[in-house]
C-alpha cells in the first residue's frame, strides 16, 4: 500500500500519496514471495534480512539519506521477532527474526539518524503470548518509540 501497488482506491479515498520506494526499508522481515520480492527491488525499496541486522540497517539509514529522507513513520510488526528466541507473537510467526535487542538496536539507529514523524505497532496477539514476552518486548518498543527525537 505504501508504495501504491494496490488497494488504489482506499488509499486514494484518504489522500494518501505513495511513496517513492526508495524512501522505504523493510527490516527483518523473512518469508517473502520471489514475485514480492522482485517487486520490492524493483521498486527500490532496502530489503534488511534478519542477519543483516545492524550493518542492514546502517546501509538502509545511508540509502534513506541519500533518497532525501528527514522524517519518517516506523511500523513494527511484533512477530519480526524470533518465536524461538523471545515468543510468538502470533499463530504467523516464523523462526529466523530478530531478538528484542536486534530490535530495539535498529529502532535506535533509526530514531538516531531521523527524526520520528509517526509510529505503528502490530501483529500481536496476546492469546498466543502466554509467557508474556512478547508484551514485554513490546512495551520496550513503545517505550522507545516514545522517547524518540519527535517531528511533531
Amino acid at each position: 500500500m505504501v508504495l501504491g501497488r494496490c488497494w488504489r482506491p482506499l488509499i486514494g479515498s484518504v489522500g494518501f500519496s505513495p511513496l517513492d520506494g526508495s524512501r522505504v526499508a523493510l527490516v527483518g522481515a523473512r518469508e517473502i514471495s520471489p514475485p514480492a520480492h522482485q517487486l520490492l527491488q524493483h521498486c527500490g525499496v532496502v530489503l534488511v534480512a534478519p542477519e543483516q541486522e545492524h550493518a542492514g540497517v546502517c546501509d538502509a539509514i545511508e540509502q534513506l539519506r541519500r533518497a532525501g529522507v528527514k522524517r519518517i513513520h516506523i511500523h513494527v510488526d511484533l512477530d519480526v521477532l524470533d518465536p524461538d528466541l523471545v515468543g510468538p507473537a502470533n499463530s504467523y510467526a516464523l523462526s529466523g527474526g530478530l531478538s528484542t535487542a536486534q530490535l530495539l538496536a535498529a529502532l535506535e539507529s533509526a530514531t538516531n539518524a531521523f527524526e520520528l514523524a509517526t509510529a505503528s505497532v502490530a501483529s500481536y496477539d496476546p492469546k498466543v503470548d502466554r509467557s508474556g514476552s512478547i508484551a514485554a518486548a513490546g512495551v520496550k518498543v513503545v517505550t522507545l518509540l516514545a522517547k524518540a527525537r519527535s517531528a511533531g
